[in-house]
Formats: C-alpha cells, structure tokens, sequence
C-alpha cells in the first residue's frame, strides 16, 4: 500500500512538472517591457558604464601622488669608511646610524594651469556622454524588442491560419478519399487537394521554425529559461484606427532634433573637442614640483632641511603638436555634427513617408472587411462540402482567401514596424 502511495505521489509530481514546462507565458507589450527591463543582460552590463562614468570623475578630481625618494644610503659599514668618516649622532639605538648616510627627499607636483581642473570637466562630459549613450543604447533596445515581437506575432497568426484552413482542407480530403474509393470523384480532383494540403503542411513547418527562431531570440533579450514559450496578446487589433496617423513631418523632424540621444551624443562631442583643446593648452605652462628635503652626513651640517623646487623648461616641446591636433579636432566635431543632422533629418522623412505607405494600405480595409472574408471563406467551405462548387472554385478561393489574410497580417506587422522606426527616429515614444 505505502508503495501504491509513493507511485501515485510520484506520478502527480511528474504530471505537475511536465505541465509546468508546456505552460505558456502569455505577455502584453507592456508587460513583456517591463520584463525587458528588469532582465536584459545587455542592458544591465551597459547601466554600469554610468558607475564607470563616475567613477572617472572620482578619478580626475584627486590630486597626484607625492613623490618619495631615499638615496646614498649605505646599509654596510667598512673599516675604512668608520676610521675615515666623521662620526654622526646615534640613530634609534646607541651604536646604529654613526656612519651611515641618508638623503630622502619630499616632492609634491602642482599644475600651474588648472589641467586637473580641465581633466575634471572633460570627465563630467564623458559622464554625460554615457546616459546618452545609454539612452541611444535603450531607445534602440525597445525598438528591436517590440518589431521581434510583431515579427513573432505574425508569424503566429500566420501559423494559425494554415492550421485552421489545412484542419478544414483535411477533413474534406478524408471525404473525397472515402468517396474515391467508392467511384463517385475523379482522381484529378482528389490529387489537386493532396497538393494542396502537402503544400500547407510544408508553409506550416516552415512558420513553426521560423516561430521557433524568434522565440528563442525573445528569450534571450528577456534573459527568460530556455524552455519558456511565449504568447504575445493584443499586439495586432483589427479595430485599430490607421487613420488616426496625422502627426506633421516638421514636427517630428524637429522633435528629433531635441530628442533623439544620438544628437546629444554628438553635441557632447563637440563639448568634449573644446575641453580637450583646453587641457592641451595647459600642457604649455610647466608643472612645479615643490620638494622638502633631509640630508645626513651628505655635506657641510650633519643634519640638514631644505625645500627645492623644479620645474621643466619648455624650450624644445611647448606642445604645439598637441594643441593644434586638439584644434582640428574641434573643426572635425563640427563638421560631422552638422552632417549628422541633415543625416537625422533624412532619417525622419524616409521612415515617415514608408509608415504613410502602409497606412495608406488600410484605408479601405476595416475590421467588418475582415470578419466578412472569414465569413465568406467558411460559406465557401460548406458550398464546397454540399458539392455546390466545383474543386477549382474551392482552390482557387482558398488560395485567395490565404493571400488576403497574409497581406493584412504582414501589412499590419510592417506598419507598426515603421511605426516603430519612426519613434526611434524621432526619439518619441508615444506617436
């Protein structure tokens, strides 16, 4: 009996945990978003270019390091040197350090013309230039996440789509072989309907791979385990109002202009070229180095303090190189900021003009067109059935009703994937 018991238990826990690994994770956009966000390793890893940031400006605000310098210190001590040298005071101990010679020397550098300070700016900018980046870096993250998932989920709507038809094209075959046997069809139109349901079942296979492709990508940006399957719902509506698209191309070009990360980066490149430039004319002026030094033994006192300075003589390298590499560059900066606006500008128009084109696909097709070609494809099934229609009637409305499906789940796709595009391209999130 107790036997019985743990088969049973045994049997329920398996039953539970094969149910849990067909189990599908169903998903919303904004949901799956959310998940995008908390999850994705890409993104995570470029978050922390931001902690890199800062910690450069941590970086550029410290001070150099003094220097520390012990010579002419003699660790052993001859016969010759204690009858010849003059005898010093006594160090730590009675008898240690009488003949023994030191020198240390102090030395802290200071830059006379603010290049610490100049370092300092240009890391401030470069920690602006890394939430830009990381900006640019998410609007183009989301941008790929959300056309994968309207790829996905028309391939899914496809796939569902010849699995209905070919269900229905299946059931009809049955009756046709049934009805061959027994004499009353002709083998034409029995081979014409093995064509066709051979033809679908390889369009099916070819969806599920491709299915299968995506959805492993999806689990991959969404960090999700390997064996998840993903549902995507309410991503295509058929009574979505295409119409309603009537935002102005000036305004979206200049919203681009304020908006998208990418301009900003290159605004602080340009920033970056000027504070470069400065800090380079600051290697023109010398640092001075500023020592505190002891001396035992070495010259004329036994125990001598003195400060130096030095400094270096900017006789042969005023750094003119530097400085007028660090110039050009400013000019460089420039020229590809200006460039990339008009590049910008292009951008929009393109993708603008390409979302009207798909926009102006749906202006004669509406939800009630659709819910009348699925009504009228099930009427042509059951004349087909009731021998009402000849098979080339059938096939060749089938393969039109097929066809019209495709193109508005592929036109559907391809318009919220420009619509996509076009955010991107603007830097706007809610068009």
């Amino acid at each position: 009996m107790d036997k019985l018991k743990y088969f049973l238990f045994l049997l329920f826990l398996s039953a539970n945990i094969f149910a849990q690994n067909i189990d599908t994770l169903h998903l919303d956009l904004p949901k799956a978003e959310k998940l995008l966000l908390e999850n994705n390793l890409s993104l995570l890893a470029e978050q922390l270019n931001l902690d890199k940031a800062e910690a450069e400006k941590i970086q550029a605000k410290v001070w150099p390091n003094p220097t520390l310098s012990i010579e002419e210190f003699n660790p052993y001590i001859t016969s010759y040197q204690k009858k010849h040298a003059d005898e010093q005071a006594s160090l730590f101990t009675e008898s240690f350090g009488r003949y023994r010679q030191v020198e240390v020397q102090l030395e802290q550098v200071f830059n006379l013309a603010g290049g610490r300070k100049k370092q300092k700016a240009i890391a401030e900018v470069s920690a602006e230039q890394a939430e830009a980046y990381l900006a640019d870096f998410l609007l183009n993250l989301k941008t790929e996440f959300r056309k994968t998932i309207h790829d996905f989920t028309y391939h899914q709507l496809y796939y569902q789509l010849l699995n209905q038809q070919r269900s229905s094209l299946k059931t009809i075959l049955i009756a046709y072989e049934n009805q061959y046997e027994k004499g009353n069809v002709n083998k034409m139109e029995l081979t014409r309907l093995r064509v066709s349901d051979m033809n679908l079942k390889d369009e099916i296979i070819d969806q599920k791979n491709t299915l299968s492709e995506l959805q492993a990508k999806l689990i991959i940006t969404l960090n999700l385990p390997e064996e998840t399957n993903l549902s995507f719902d309410s991503i295509f509506r058929e009574d979505y109002n295409y119409q309603e698209f009537d935002a102005e191309l000036l305004f979206l070009q200049e919203q681009a202009l304020l908006k998208r990360p990418d301009i900003q980066i290159s605004d602080l490149e340009k920033e970056i070229a000027e504070k470069e430039y400065d800090y380079e004319k600051s290697q023109r002026t010398p640092e001075l180095g500023v020592s505190v030094n002891y001396d035992r033994g070495g010259g004329i006192y036994p125990d001598y303090f003195g400060v130096g300075v030095s400094m270096d003589l900017p006789f042969f390298n005023p750094n003119k190189g530097n400085i007028k590499k660090a110039k050009i560059n400013i000019q460089q900066q420039d020229y590809l900021h200006q460039e990339h606006l008009v590049k910008v500008k292009t951008d929009v128009r393109k993708k603008y003009e390409r979302t009207q084109h798909f926009k102006d696909f749906f202006e004669n097709i509406d939800a009630k067109y659709i819910e009348n070609l699925d009504k009228t494809m099930n009427a042509y099934t059951e004349y087909f059935k009731n021998r009402n229609i000849n098979i080339t009637t059938y096939m060749d409305f089938l393969e039109a009703y097929i066809e019209s499906k495709e193109s508005i789940f592929d036109n559907q796709r391809e318009f919220l994937n420009a619509l996509e595009d076009l955010k991107s391209a603007t830097g706007l999130d809610n068009i």
